[in-house]
């Protein structure tokens, strides 16, 4: 009787220690790290994209999504990632490019808009999966 109720407590002590070990782990993730004062995690990774979404709006559509772009870029860049493209253009280059298509797309390349209307936007990305009228 007495090995068995042994047993049993050293059972509920290594479960209770995993549990406490995982719980630490998980709650952790995010958090600033004491050396750099910088977050780690998910919303350190997404920080680019959180710049595009709080970017100035422009006085067009193409303004608007240069801007959200050009931050993207410059935080990825801050953050030692890299952005989702191999150059990005000048202003005047990526307006006139975006100029160029017709307003609903033009529209939809602005990441608040195409966030928002999904139903419209996917196709859009879907016709330019593998050529994209903005970067090539």
């Amino acid at each position: 009787m007495r090995k068995r109720l042994v047993a049993a407590l050293v059972v509920i002590a290594v479960v209770a220690a995993i549990l406490v070990l995982r719980w630490r782990r998980v709650h952790t993730l995010g958090t600033p790290s004491a050396a750099g004062g910088s977050p780690a995690g998910v919303d350190h990774a997404l920080s680019p994209f959180e710049s595009a979404f709080d970017a100035p709006d422009g006085g067009t559509p193409c303004e608007t999504a240069y801007n959200a772009y050009r931050a993207l870029d410059e935080r990825a860049k801050e953050i030692g990632k890299h952005p989702p493209w191999t150059a990005f253009p000048d202003r005047n280059t990526f307006l006139a490019r975006c100029g160029a298509l017709p307003p609903q797309e033009q529209q939809c390349y602005q990441p608040r808009y195409a966030a928002q209307n999904h139903p419209v936007c996917d196709p859009v990305f879907k016709k330019y999966l593998q050529h994209n009228p903005l970067w090539n």
